[in-house]
C-alpha cells in the first residue's frame, strides 16, 4: 500500500524492489516514511518524490542521519537529486 499510495504502478514497484530488495525488511512507519519526510525537508516537492524514489530507490534504506545528508544534494531549481561522491 505504501508505494500505491504514492502513485506507483505494479511495474514500477517491482523495479524498485528488484533494485533494492532490502526495502522488504524495512518498517513503513519507522523507515520508509522518515525518508519521504527527509526528502520533503530538503525541498523535494510531493510531486517529485516518486520520481526521486524511482531513480534512487536506495534512498529508502539509507541512514537518514549519516548517509543521506552527506551523499545527496537536491537542486530545486533543476528538479533533480544528485549523488555527491
Amino acid at each position: 500500500m505504501f508505494f500505491e499510495n504514492m502513485g506507483f504502478d505494479k511495474e514500477n514497484i517491482g523495479r524498485i524492489l528488484a533494485c533494492c530488495p532490502e526495502i522488504f525488511a524495512t518498517s513503513i512507519s519507522k523507515t520508509l516514511q522518515s525518508k519521504i519526510e527527509f526528502l520533503s525537508r530538503i525541498g523535494v516537492s510531493k510531486a517529485y518524490i516518486p520520481l526521486v524514489i524511482r531513480k534512487y530507490p536506495e534512498l529508502l534504506v539509507s541512514d537518514i542521519n549519516k548517509t543521506l545528508p552527506q551523499r545527496y544534494c537536491y537542486d530545486s531549481s533543476h528538479f533533480f537529486l544528485s549523488i555527491v561522491l
